[in-house]
């Protein structure tokens, strides 16, 4: 059996690529609270940055192919409703509030959302053959932030705070 591969990443390689980085920095927010400046810290909220340009791409490309973009948008619209604390503004502006108001270590780490460029320029515009993945998209974004919110308040209280929360 002579299997083809396709070139570059389908559209589900490209999400858990973006849940994993999404995950990981949320993990380094909860395990290490606050504007922490440690290398590894920094390399891992770098990494995080991947996944917000990724979901915006797909956002804009799942509207481009729906047949029905009211259900679409509704769909949109309550994953919205439930996690709306996590969204953050556009990139560039994101990181001048950062640099100014926050933090310019901060600050420098959003652009890193700029790494996305190289991972959505291989994409082959493929879905991928993993069915029913879509719905795990869906439910992973709230079900994790739970997950961390939990792991959070066990370490370091229901009352702790060292400024924004920050997913």
């Amino acid at each position: 059996m002579d299997i083809e591969h396709e070139k570059g990443f389908n559209a589900n390689q490209l999400k858990l690529i973006a849940i994993a980085a999404m995950t990981l920095d949320h993990l380094v927010w909860t395990l290490f609270p606050g504007y922490n400046t440690e290398w590894y810290v920094l390399v891992f909220h770098m990494i995080g940055r991947l996944t917000a340009p990724i979901m915006w791409f797909f956002i804009a490309e799942g509207y481009h192919y729906t047949h029905d973009v009211k259900k679409y948008a509704g769909r949109l619209f309550l994953l919205a409703a439930i996690s709306h604390f996590a969204y953050n503004l556009w990139t560039l502006m994101y990181a001048a509030v950062y640099f100014v108001f926050i933090d310019k270590v901060y600050a420098f780490i959003q652009l890193f959302t700029c790494l996305t460029i190289p991972l959505l320029w291989l994409y082959n515009g493929k879905r991928g053959s993993m069915k029913g993945i879509g719905k795990l998209f869906y439910i992973y974004y709230p079900l994790h932030l739970f997950i961390c919110g939990i792991i959070r308040i066990l370490l370091w209280g229901a009352g702790f705070s060292t400024g924004t929360a920050n997913f």
